[in-house]
């Protein structure tokens, strides 16, 4: 999950710590982590420069939610080495991501590259358990349900599928 330069920037306000706390609940089929990225404007996922964080999530939570957040924004090519060595340093990119710079600087032409602090929160289920949900006609039901849930943890609105069901 990210948010874009007009997200919310407060700690309490684009869900942070109630992200932490969902997290922390382990919830089952759930996986949350660091997903920091370069991009630029307009840039489709598969542009993108993910990299590859090793942070535990508090600490990348907290990073960004302290003095790192000045870093998100916008760069000009000539600020990328120093921006990338920062990187590499507070632990948002490792030495191998380093072999996928040359590309995203193809792509980037000479648009800015803007740093995005992101979160990807998954919810999987195994094939098995898929199956016996489908044949049992509860598939979408568990995908609704595990949507509200998202949403209701970063306090956004749901789809009408969802708000319509709600308890």
């Amino acid at each position: 999950m990210e948010r874009g330069s007009a997200g919310r920037s407060s700690s309490s306000g684009f869900g942070g710590q109630r992200i932490l706390d969902f997290a922390a609940g382990r919830p089952a089929g759930w996986r949350v982590r660091p997903h920091v990225h370069l991009a630029y404007r307009s840039a489709s996922f598969l542009q993108r420069l993910y990299l590859t964080c090793d942070l535990d999530l508090d600490e990348y939570v907290h990073g960004w939610l302290g003095k790192d957040f000045a870093y998100i924004r916008g760069y000009h090519r000539d600020e990328i080495p120093d921006l990338w060595e920062w990187l590499l340093k507070r632990g948002y990119a490792r030495g191998t991501d380093e072999s996928h710079l040359p590309g995203f600087l193809d792509r980037l032409g000479k648009r800015d590259a803007h740093l995005r602090a992101g979160i990807r929160i998954e919810r999987t289920w195994s094939r098995a358990e898929a199956v016996s949900l489908d044949q049992r006609g509860a598939l979408a039901g568990e995908l609704r349900a595990a949507i509200t849930e998202l949403l209701g943890v970063l306090d956004e609105p749901l789809p009408p599928a969802c708000a319509a069901r709600r308890p």
